[in-house]
């Protein structure tokens, strides 16, 4: 195991680059810091690069005595994320690797699976691992969830067809202002006030962004 260590605080992106670059194998595996793979996960994985593809396996959440369990069915480039998926490093390479114009937090996996479409996407449910931690939907980290409205702005404002997938499609920006921003505000905080509050604030940073 090596470790690879910075004076300065990296984005997501540049830090993963950094460790690919040091990687000498011929398949990527993307975990997290607060991810723990299940004992076959990384053998399941292994086995389903005998064909290249991208693979993303299932997530099991586990915060606060509460249990969130994802298990992948049919999966997507909007699915890859980095704490359970594999890619050949060939064609992360050719794919140009994590966005490293993106800043902050969020948007730099889904970036890279659209970059990497053209390869068939495995769902891999039994490759499952452990989340210490919430679901970043219901985390209550209101300034990840901003990071992330304004980079999935930013990817849109790249790549149109992200738009609608990302959530800041202007048609869906039109249905969010009045239920996030409006009187309707007020039921959704009642009825899912974690959910809201981080869908507020990735509205938010989608707006800011698409005002710069």
């Amino acid at each position: 195991l090596k470790v690879l260590e910075s004076e300065t605080t990296l984005s997501p992106a540049r830090a993963r680059n950094l460790c690919v670059a040091e990687a000498v194998g011929s398949v990527l595996y993307f975990s997290d810091d607060d991810c723990s793979p299940y004992p076959e996960t990384l053998a399941r994985h292994l086995a389903a690069q005998a064909r290249a593809c991208v693979g993303i396996g299932g997530l099991e959440f586990v915060y606060a005595g509460q249990r969130e369990v994802w298990r992948p069915k049919k999966v997507g480039f909007w699915q890859v994320n980095g704490a359970n998926t594999s890619v050949p490093v060939q064609n992360f390479l050719a794919a140009g690797g994590f966005d490293e114009t993106l800043t902050g937090y969020g948007g730099e996996d889904v970036a890279l699976g659209y970059a990497l479409r053209n390869l068939p996407f495995v769902a891999l449910p039994d490759a499952g691992a452990v989340h210490h931690g919430p679901n970043p939907l219901r985390s209550g980290d209101l300034d990840k969830a901003r990071s992330a409205g304004r980079n999935a702005q930013r990817l849109a404002s790249r790549y149109p067809a992200l738009a609608y997938r990302l959530g800041v499609h202007r048609g869906l920006l039109a249905l969010k202002r009045p239920a996030l921003l409006g009187p309707l505000r007020h039921l959704w905080g009642r009825l899912a006030p974690r959910r809201y509050a981080y869908e507020r604030a990735y509205l938010l940073g989608a707006l800011e962004e698409k005002r710069v």
